[in-house]
């Protein structure tokens, strides 16, 4: 099958998620004036929260490979 580890199986599926709401924040951005004051805020909160934990993990990630070295 493939070679790789299993933290590259754990991070590619978040960068993935990631890129998915990239999208769809752009396309907010783009249509800015059909949204209000708070609908826009809604769509950055689960955005942020996906690449606050996607960080922590790749974070995570690295300190696991430093301690195996």
């Amino acid at each position: 099958m493939g070679n790789g580890s299993f933290s590259d199986f754990q991070i590619k599926p978040i960068a993935c998620i990631g890129a998915i709401f990239g999208i769809e924040l752009l396309k907010s951005l783009v249509n800015l004036s059909a949204y209000r004051g708070g609908q826009l805020a809604r769509r950055l909160g689960p955005y942020g929260a996906l690449v606050f934990s996607g960080g922590l993990l790749a974070l995570i990630d690295c300190l696991a490979t430093q301690e195996k070295h």
